[in-house]
């Protein structure tokens, strides 16, 4: 699949929700941009490192002003490279541990933690 992902100049998911999109983070990590709204999981992580265009609404309006955003921007060789690297990077098994490490030391109360950890 990799090899049809980075010969495509973009992917879209037109779902308007959608729990985390595995498509797009296979698509970030061939170094294709994806264009998604933002009710799809994995949007947040993928725009951050420059892998993908969330848009706002579902109207196809939107989507065109996304996919015309990605079209004019078509990554070289080089950034593409450089997305799929950052995508790896920000979806490491590290990474994604500590971010959610971090969420449970946010919304669960302290003294669960101790027990959590027995």
């Amino acid at each position: 699949m990799k090899r049809y992902y980075a010969a495509a100049d973009l992917h879209v998911v037109t779902s308007y929700i959608e729990t985390f999109s595995y498509a797009a983070v296979e698509a970030a990590l061939a170094g294709t941009c994806t264009v998604m709204t933002d009710r799809i999981g994995a949007g947040h992580w993928l725009e951050e490192v420059g892998a993908s265009v969330v848009v706002r609404g579902r109207a196809s309006e939107d989507f065109a002003a996304g996919i015309e955003s990605v079209l004019a921007q078509l990554p070289d060789a080089g950034r593409a490279r450089g997305m799929a690297e950052r995508t790896a990077e920000a979806l490491s098994l590290d990474r994604v541990t500590l971010a959610l490490e971090g969420l449970l030391m946010r919304y669960v109360p302290a003294a669960d933690h101790e027990t959590a950890a027995a």
